[in-house]
């Protein structure tokens, strides 16, 4: 598992990676399993998502969601809106998602796969019966290896990945309009409804290191983004806590390891056109961040 949440009832959503054998329920909108060969560490797997009751007594319902040539694109996160509806991060490297969600891409902002990786968010009905709507999200290159989802209180969604694309769609007037290298974060905003409302880069010539939940929304629907990056002109802000990089440190101190670089902790206005403040924290070593509320 890697994400859990519990709405105003009580019940519990998860999403994570599960194996041919996981208990998936009749009628939910993916009961085969369609993952791809053992991958590293990792035996055949796909995504999924399940809901239990408040007890614990009942898997009310679950289902894959994935399919591809490796089993690297589990549903890393998962967020709820108001209205019930479950909303996920993904990711494809091949696109061959079975009939039963293939339509669901023809009705989000991009129905094709572009890259090595793309990045996918979808949203799901709470009965688990039908996939809403989904969108790829991407250039040439390889987007969503890890994301993040937050739904907002007026019903619009944001989706923070990561990508090493030159070239992935951003909205005029926002803050990021074109690509740092090394692999930078990408925040895009939807509505309800599945249309996109904004899209911009953030980043540094490095690498922008994104794991899972590193993505929150305050009242004001601004985003804040809390990871690492080894960018050491990443973007701050003036009266910061640390507005310059730290440092890296020597191998198995941060460089070379899976935590290199310093934590920054970015806000970004509510119509993306602003970064509202933005800071390094960290030492000589290696930090990183793995949640932010």
């Amino acid at each position: 598992a890697y994400a859990i949440e519990v709405d105003d009832q009580g019940y519990v959503y998860v999403s994570g990676r599960a194996g041919e054998k996981f208990p998936v329920t009749a009628g939910t909108f993916q009961t085969e399993f369609l993952g791809g060969p053992p991958h590293g560490p990792y035996p055949s797997q796909s995504g999924f998502v399940a809901k239990l009751s408040p007890d614990g007594q009942t898997l009310v319902w679950a289902s894959y969601f994935g399919a591809g040539d490796d089993p690297s694109h589990p549903v890393r996160d998962l967020a709820l809106a108001r209205d019930g509806s479950i909303f996920i991060a993904s990711s494809s490297t091949t696109g061959a998602y079975p009939k039963s969600i293939r339509p669901a891409f023809e009705r989000g902002y991009r129905s094709r796969h572009l890259g090595k990786r793309d990045a996918v968010l979808a949203r799901l009905k709470n009965d688990g019966t039908e996939v809403v709507w989904a969108t790829y999200l991407g250039g040439r290159e390889s987007e969503g290896g890890e994301g993040s989802v937050r739904t907002t209180s007026k019903g619009n969604v944001y989706f923070l990945t990561t990508t090493e694309s030159d070239a992935v769609p951003v909205t005029p007037g926002v803050y990021g309009q074109s690509y740092h290298g090394g692999g930078d974060f990408y925040l895009a905003k939807f509505n309800a409804a599945g249309a996109l409302l904004f899209a911009t880069y953030l980043g540094g010539s490095d690498l922008e290191n994104l794991e899972t939940h590193e993505l929150a929304v305050d009242h004001d629907e601004n985003a804040v983004i809390a990871s690492g990056s080894l960018s050491k002109d990443f973007p701050t802000t003036s009266g910061v806590v640390q507005p310059a990089y730290a440092g890296s440190g020597e191998k198995g101190t941060g460089d070379g390891t899976n935590y290199p670089g310093d934590v920054v902790v970015a806000k970004i206005s509510a119509d993306g056109t602003r970064l509202l403040a933005s800071t390094f924290l960290g030492g000589r070593n290696g930090e990183s961040v793995e949640g932010v509320e």
